[in-house]
């Protein structure tokens, strides 16, 4: 069992180590958490918790007070960065050129070059697509970029 001294310094040492995380994963929740662990270790300072179980239950309850009262107050006055990016390859992809790489039937897929890797796709033009022949991804049909070839407007 730790003596008061040492059941201090784990919580000094853990608050203030979880207060340090909030730089690393930033947040707002877990330097709450870290802060809590110091407001346990200075009451433990002034002898008002002589337990694991009482400093545990201290912490979870600081925890969730300062989270749920101040988290709010800080979030208004410090912007979180929040950055909003579409995660559908699909409607990222269409509209944009490709190159053939292997030769596409309407009744034969064939594969694409498309940002640096090679791709399966088929085509519903009549007319096939060649090597090398530039060509517009135009949708997606399970495994497969269903592309068309470029014409004079694109």
């Amino acid at each position: 069992m730790m003596d008061s001294q040492q059941f201090f310094y784990f919580w000094l040492i853990l608050g203030t180590v979880v207060v340090l995380l909030e730089f690393i994963v930033p947040g707002g929740i877990v330097i709450f958490i870290g802060i809590a662990a110091l407001f346990v270790a200075g009451l433990i300072y002034f002898d008002w918790i002589h337990s694991l179980i009482e400093s545990l239950t201290y912490w979870f309850i600081f925890s969730l007070l300062l989270l749920f009262s101040l988290r709010g107050i800080v979030n208004r006055f410090l912007k979180p960065q929040v950055s909003v990016v579409n995660t559908d390859e699909d409607i990222d992809a269409i509209g944009h050129p490709a190159i053939v790489i292997e030769e596409i039937t309407a009744e034969q897929p064939g594969r694409i070059h498309f940002r640096g890797t090679s791709w399966s796709a088929s085509s519903k033009d009549p007319t096939p697509l060649k090597k090398d022949q530039k060509v517009i991804i135009i949708g997606r049909e399970n495994i497969h970029w269903i592309v068309r070839p470029i014409q004079k407007e694109d």
